[in-house]
């Protein structure tokens, strides 16, 4: 008799909770895509380092051959350089759907990254891909393709900024006929302990 109560009481726990409402579990809200605007990241960080004394390794390599100078900051066009990155800016609310973001964690680096790919290849910025600090939030790099089409002509571009650390550019210009022509620049920063 002692064996059938905690057998009857289990049975009865289990009828009542099979014979209540049934859970609705609902759908995983779908949430549209985190802004982020390259304007605004290009325009603090030119804040930030406005007036600095840094004097920038250039490196530049076209048809294969490689040059390297020293450049000023002050003497440089740097805002013609970060124009390029301000140029593929899409949180503007013309690009909302129609880029497909993805955000994934990299705990061996300690990064996490959002990255945006066009829906369409007509789209001037073809993806963009921000990678942040874990521990922090903050941008450790950016990189962005581009692509534009004109009549016989088209040009790639893929950008590169890791703050205080390189802007890469580089471009390739094709024709349809299928001559092409790729230029690499480099601006690295001087080196900081």
């Amino acid at each position: 008799m002692k064996l059938q109560f905690p057998v009857l009481l289990l049975i009865a726990v289990f009828m009542a909770a099979c014979s209540g409402k049934k859970n609705e579990q609902k759908e995983p809200e779908v949430q549209d895509a985190p802004i982020f605007s390259i304007r605004e990241f290009v325009k603090d960080q030119w804040n930030l380092n406005r007036g600095l004394p840094y004097t920038f390794i250039k490196i530049v390599i076209s048809d294969g051959k490689r040059d390297t100078t020293l450049e000023s900051a002050f003497k440089m066009e740097l805002g013609e350089v970060m124009q390029l990155f301000v140029n593929t800016d899409i949180s503007d609310k013309q690009y909302s759907g129609k880029y497909t973001f993805h955000m994934f964690d990299d705990t061996i680096t300690s990064s996490r990254s959002y990255y945006w790919e066009a829906n369409d290849a007509k789209l001037y910025t073809q993806k963009m891909e921000m990678i942040t600090d874990l521990s922090n939030n903050k941008v450790k790099a950016i990189f962005v393709e581009a692509a534009e089409s004109e009549g016989r002509h088209r040009t790639g571009l893929k950008l590169y900024y890791a703050p205080k650390k390189i802007i890469r550019i580089q471009e390739r210009k094709k024709t349809r006929l299928g001559s092409a022509k790729e230029i690499i620049t480099e601006y690295r920063f001087p080196e900081s302990d």
